[in-house]
């Protein structure tokens, strides 16, 4: 080999070491890249029924065989603590890592996450490096109430034509919702991600998934729920099952938002109270490979959902320079741990007391209402049967000291009222009266019957909510439960509101003459005025509107009644320019032959109205007035 060409061969080798040293060092002077995010939230699932905290079938075996072998490579920590039973709220908690007294979104339909604030959700904080997506399961959490922000994918439910549905709340399956998942992560980029999947199976009324050994559909509701949860944990394993890389380089959180009564303490379902059979949920944590999470001690407190927040954004390496509530899950639990929890929903619904819970590291205090409060040993006494408050008052007063000091801190400001939706009625009553303040000051409350000792109302409320949907409706019978209670109809809105409905839909039956219906309607409209005129509920000014057309097609009798409800639609329409008030009043015009008026208000009602078949109503109608107006020869 010549002199020079062995000079160019040793140069060569020269550049490429240089080349390497120059790319090692970059490499490793690069930060590393950031775990992906998977959170699972299981809506309405019990801690108490899954294997890997005690389940079991009568034939020894669990019922959530995937989840057992997931949580094998998980995080000693295998429950959490909700701060409150019903979905938005905790699911805003969950998100934002502050409680719901201090994020302000209080209950289900009524509120909404404010788009002003000075606080972030976890999509907003990973949003920057992180591609973001989110399949939602069930209608509380759409994105109508704000949740969305941050993720550039939030795949809601999808609303439906069929009217019964308006009975119900809207709900993907899990077999679809696993599958939208699945579809997400085959398209995600290179970025690391963060995907929120959202199951709502296991939440009233429960579908049978059967058939299952020892469980028989028709026995009862745990046998059905215990299907549902069943069901779950396979479609749960199937998304596990589709991680890249088996999930080593992913985060994965599984927790559930709040649990279900079924019949513990009397609470059939959930939002009433604050007992663990509704606010201990089942959670697991798998880090990524090398992420030390020796402080997840299984001997430890549990989780909270308001740890989820900081402690996503601590595995990912990500800054948060706001203040809150949780605390990173990878860090001992501090000597003074505490939880909090609240419930307003008897207030909102009934006018009951609400309901607050704080619990240390063996006690739990419940307050509210008239009746005194109540102290459990939450770790032995997982039925909270036994109430030690008279035994350990020194453990109440204390336990006293540190909800109040809890309450005392300053909130980050109110969320935004949202109208509630006609078809948020089942399960739940329905949202927020706005002429109730956001809560009772604390001696209103105390003079508040507890629901504890409602059963009876709620039991006639639900019986008679049964009677009033398709396929046999029984109008009578829902009329007959609830007049029983017609005491509370002035301080109960719930109350009020379905004997409204009840009357209402009596009226519809052909069979009884005309007189009758008409009384029906009579006293369905006085109720509906009344609940308006005490709670501002808009579906009752919506629902006293329909009633006077439906008297006005009964008995006809002239315009009167017509302008009565042009006069009284046009200052609901000063005070609240929504789309339904407006297609109400052109009904009213084109009854009354102002057909241009009539034009005028369907279209209004057209730019305002967003759900789609009150918007194919609203178009057939306009058609119809455009159509007897082209007759006229009027354009």
């Amino acid at each position: 080999m010549s002199r020079g060409r062995r000079t160019l061969l040793i140069g060569l080798a020269v550049v490429v070491a240089l080349a390497v040293v120059v790319v090692w060092g970059l490499w490793k002077g690069a930060p590393p890249r950031r775990p992906n995010v998977l959170l699972i939230s299981l809506d309405t699932f019990r801690a108490d029924h899954v294997g890997f905290l005690g389940a079991r079938l009568e034939n020894g075996e669990s019922p959530t065989p995937r989840m057992d072998a997931f949580a094998n490579a998980c995080a000693g920590i295998k429950e959490a603590v909700t701060p409150s039973p019903l979905t938005l709220p905790a699911h805003v908690t969950l998100m934002s890592g502050l409680d719901p007294d201090r994020h302000g979104v209080r209950e289900n339909d009524s509120f909404r996450v404010p788009r002003e604030r000075d606080w972030s959700l976890l999509a907003e904080d990973l949003g920057a490096e992180y591609e973001t997506g989110a399949i939602v399961s069930g209608q509380p959490i759409e994105s109508r109430y704000g949740l969305d922000s941050g993720f550039d994918t939030y795949l809601d439910t999808d609303r439906s034509d069929d009217p019964t549905d308006r009975l119900r709340f809207r709900e993907r399956p899990a077999v679809e919702t696993t599958q939208c998942a699945i579809d997400w992560l085959e398209r995600v980029g290179e970025r690391p991600w963060f995907l929120f999947v959202h199951y709502f199976d296991a939440h009233n009324p429960y579908v049978w998934h059967g058939p299952h050994p020892g469980l028989e559909e028709e026995r009862d509701d745990r046998d059905r729920y215990r299907s549902e949860t069943m069901h779950l944990d396979e479609q749960i394993g199937r998304l596990l099952g589709a991680l890249p890389d088996g999930g080593r380089d992913t985060l994965v959180v599984i927790v559930g938002d709040h649990g279900e009564g079924l019949g513990d303490h009397g609470e059939l379902t959930h939002g009433y109270t604050l007992y663990q059979s509704t606010t201990r949920v089942p959670f697991l944590l798998k880090p990524p490979e090398g992420t030390d999470v020796s402080g997840l001690s299984p001997s430890g407190p549990p989780a909270r959902l308001v740890d989820v927040h900081p402690t996503v954004l601590d595995v990912c390496g990500v800054a948060d320079d706001t203040s809150r509530d949780g605390r990173s899950l990878l860090a001992p639990a501090p000597p003074d741990w505490h939880a909090f929890g609240e419930t307003l929903y008897p207030f909102y619904q009934f006018g009951y007391a609400h309901q607050r819970f704080i619990m240390d590291r063996d006690r739990k205090l419940i307050t509210g209402g008239q009746g005194a409060p109540r102290l459990y040993a939450w770790r032995t006494d997982r039925g909270e049967v036994e109430d030690l408050a008279r035994a350990e008052p020194d453990r109440v007063a204390m336990l006293r000291r540190r909800l109040d000091a809890h309450l005392t801190r300053p909130a980050y400001g109110n969320a935004e009222n949202v109208a509630v939706e006609p078809n948020a009625a089942f399960p739940y009553m329905g949202g927020r009266p706005l002429k109730l303040p956001t809560e009772p000051t604390v001696e209103d409350n105390s003079k508040r019957p507890s629901v504890e000792t409602r059963w009876n109302v709620i039991a006639a409320l639900d019986k008679a909510r049964a009677k009033l949907r398709p396929p046999r409706r029984q109008p009578h019978v829902a009329s007959s439960l609830l007049v029983a209670h017609a005491t509370e109809l002035k301080t109960n809105p719930a109350l009020l509101w379905w004997t409204a409905r009840a009357l209402q839909m009596q009226a519809r039956n052909t069979e009884s003459d005309d007189t009758t219906r008409v009384q029906y309607l009579d006293r369905a409209i006085a109720h509906y005025g009344q609940h308006h005129a005490q709670f501002a509920d808009v579906r009752a000014f919506d629902a006293q509107l329909r009633a006077m057309l439906s008297k006005h097609e009964l008995i006809g009798g002239g315009p009167s009644l017509l302008r009565a409800v042009v006069t009284k639609a046009t200052g609901g329409i000063a005070a609240s320019p929504r789309g339904i008030t407006y297609a109400l009043r052109g009904l009213a015009y084109h009854e009354l032959g102002e057909l241009e008026n009539a034009q005028k208000d369907f279209r209004q009602a057209l730019k305002r109205e967003t759900d789609p078949r009150q918007r194919r109503q609203i178009r057939t109608d306009l058609e119809a007035v455009q159509a007897a107006l082209r007759r006229l020869g009027v354009k």
